[in-house]
């Protein structure tokens, strides 16, 4: 049986694979991806680390796997 995702986990690949994607095919900067999804993610996302900077996260070769 396939290991099912939780909604959160859904979405924290899908903000990962856009972050990639900001900064694979729009030339952002790995801090400007970032703060662009916090921008439009909100605080909530922050404070639970997912898309902030810090040293826990992801860095540009973590993002290069990602299609």
């Amino acid at each position: 049986m396939a290991y099912l995702r939780t909604p959160s986990e859904r979405k924290i690949a899908s903000i990962r694979k856009e972050i990639a994607i900001d900064v694979k095919e729009n030339g952002l900067t790995l801090n400007q991806a970032r703060r662009k999804a916090n921008l439009k993610y909100g605080d909530d996302w922050r404070s639970r680390g997912l898309i902030s900077n810090d040293e826990n996260q992801w860095t540009e070769e973590e993002l290069k796997d990602i299609k």
